[in-house]
């Protein structure tokens, strides 16, 4: 029938590392799910990296990330949609191996992405709230869809391509300040952004991204914004492979800074980044 149902657990690891203060890392997954006629898609998500290292003479305690998500996935012949909600509890995250990255982070970067210092966030103690979405428009799958064709209406089997995207994260840390740098409890962060551009045949296109972050809505100052242009070679020679060229253009408020040491004798961010990039895709 129409109905497809999955259900995936597993077990994985990361060894410790004392220099780093990191404790022996144990990872539990677990998903199920659900799909009708690859048309919507329901997922249910379960992880947990927990650390039971702690060692008498090593500044090693114990420490433990758990996520519970879920996410839908539409495929329409008008766009693909897709919504995802996630909890994450951290407990004294800095002492944890990367096991497990979410956010962008593993566990100390979790701490200093998120819930602050070490002192002030009680070594990597709080929980987020992420809220994300994106849309994807193509005017080639969207001809296929209606008309049953195999083809691109556009010249060389090309495509016009267009996604929006949004991510909202809601911080809970024992770190709290007056001072918004400092500050990290009932911080919401926001970010949004669009892609879009012009596939003028299978094997090359030009695009262009805006990306719109505001790290805490209550202080516009700490906000900026990129403007990303993009030239982008595909291949199908073992699945789908591209290379991209990509300039961006960062446009930062007047709070905007890096964090303490996190790069040697440097204070602001770059402005002006050029990136190579290649990604294989299955």
């Amino acid at each position: 029938g129409p109905l497809t149902f999955w259900v995936l657990d597993g077990v994985g690891g990361h060894t410790e590392s004392i220099k780093s203060k990191q404790g022996l890392t144990m990872l539990h997954y677990a998903s199920a799910g659900v799909s009708w006629d690859r048309t919507a898609e329901l997922g249910l998500y379960y992880l947990n990296a927990r650390s039971r290292d702690k060692r008498s003479m090593q500044d090693i305690e114990d420490g433990e990330m758990g996520v519970l998500g879920l996410d839908l996935r539409l495929h329409t012949p008008v766009a693909k949609v897709y919504a995802a909600y996630s909890s994450i509890n951290a407990d004294k995250v800095l002492y944890l191996a990367p096991a497990l990255e979410v956010m962008h982070s593993y566990g100390r970067l979790l701490m200093d992405n998120y819930l602050g210092t070490e002192q002030g966030s009680e070594k990597g103690t709080g929980s987020l709230k992420n809220y994300a979405f994106q849309v994807d428009f193509s005017v080639a799958d969207s001809y296929r869809g209606f008309t049953g064709s195999a083809s691109s209406p556009l010249p060389w089997n090309g495509d016009l391509v267009a996604s929006a995207f949004g991510v909202m994260t809601k911080v809970e840390s024992s770190q709290v300040s007056a001072d918004p740098l400092e500050n990290k409890d009932g911080v919401t962060k926001w970010k949004w952004g669009f892609d879009g551009g012009w596939r003028a045949t299978e094997w090359a296109g030009v695009f262009l991204r805006y990306d719109r972050v505001i790290p805490d809505v209550d202080d516009s100052a700490s906000s900026f914004r990129v403007i990303s242009p993009r030239v982008a070679l595909f291949t199908h020679f073992l699945s789908q492979e591209q290379i991209y060229f990509q300039y961006s253009s960062y446009s930062y408020k007047d709070r905007v800074r890096l964090r303490p040491g996190q790069v040697a004798n440097e204070e602001f961010p770059d402005e002006k980044v050029f990136k190579i990039q290649a990604e294989i895709s299955y």
